[in-house]
Formats: structure tokens, C-alpha cells, sequence
């Protein structure tokens, strides 16, 4: 199977879907003929033609249409968000030297420390009793070199541990 390269500028043209429209100028030209159908039949008096209901057509359609037009080769629309993208941001970045994030913090004084009923039961783990032999043994296992005692982290953090037995 042949695998070919596409280049960044055709990949960047869109597509003229009628003559020289584009498929989001055809949306915005015929958007007010089905929300103006909307309009007529829901707003009352139901089904009837009234001043209101014209301007509110009238409004809309004038507006689609100045969304659709093109300056430099982008359509209105596309500039209106562009730009209340660029407005939006934060205008300045404070940089604080002294912000507290990951820094160590001071241990309380002792007297300052408030003494807090706990209001849950604090959890428990149970640790196994090792005797001392078996520590020894570890001990001298992992200081053996033919052991071939290796730690290793895995893409996701978990740690593996790889002992080589020896007879």
C-alpha cells in the first residue's frame, strides 16, 4: 500500500461547495428561510404574516448575510470569533517569585497547633512481623551480585521489582 505526503496548503483550502460559496456560507444564506418558516408558525398569531414577525425576519436575514460575506479571504463569522477570542484573554501575567506552590512549608509551633477532635476513625494498616532471620537473608540476597536485583518503572509509575533466584 502506497502511502503519499499531503502538503499543509492543500490540506488549508476549503472546499467551494456551489460556485464560489463555501459549505458554512451556504448554511448562513439558507439559515434564514427555515428559522424564518420557524418564526411564521410559532409566533402568534400562528400561521399569520404580522409587522413584527417581517422585522424579526427582515433582521435576521440581514444579518446571516453580513456573516457570510468574505474579507481577506475569511468569512465575517470567522472574524467575530477570532477577535472575541483575542479580547477574551488575560490581559496580564503576574509572575509571584514568592508564591507558595511547591515549596516546603514551615512546621507549626507547638503551642499554635489547634487541637482538632478527629471526626473520622483514623485507618489502620497491619504490618506482617518479619523476623530477623528472614531480614538478614533479604539482606544478604540483595547484596549479592549474582543475584541481579533490578527496579524498573513501567510507563503508568508502577514499580517492578526483578530478583534473579540463585541456587
Amino acid at each position: 500500500m502506497k502511502t503519499a505526503i499531503v502538503p499543509a496548503q492543500i490540506t488549508t483550502v476549503e472546499d467551494r461547495v456551489a460556485g464560489n460559496l463555501s459549505f458554512s456560507q451556504l448554511i448562513l444564506l439558507i439559515a434564514p428561510l427555515f428559522l424564518g418558516g420557524v418564526i411564521y408558525a410559532l409566533a402568534p398569531p400562528f400561521a399569520g404574516v404580522t409587522m413584527a414577525k417581517t422585522v424579526a425576519v427582515m433582521t435576521l436575514t440581514l444579518v446571516c448575510f453580513s456573516l457570510a460575506l468574505r474579507i481577506k479571504g475569511r468569512l465575517v463569522l470567522d472574524w467575530i470569533v477570532l477577535i472575541s477570542k483575542y479580547n477574551s484573554r488575560p490581559r496580564r501575567y503576574v509572575f509571584n517569585k514568592n508564591h507558595s506552590y511547591l515549596r516546603a512549608r514551615p512546621e507549626p509551633v507547638a503551642d499554635e497547633v489547634k487541637q482538632e477532635k478527629p471526626t473520622q476513625k483514623p485507618s489502620t494498616v497491619a504490618v506482617k512481623d518479619i523476623a530477623v532471620k528472614d531480614l538478614v537473608y533479604l539482606e544478604e540476597l540483595l547484596a549479592d551480585p549474582r543475584a541481579d536485583f533490578h527496579l524498573r518503572k513501567s510507563k503508568k509509575g508502577a514499580l517492578n521489582v526483578n530478583i534473579k533466584q540463585i541456587k
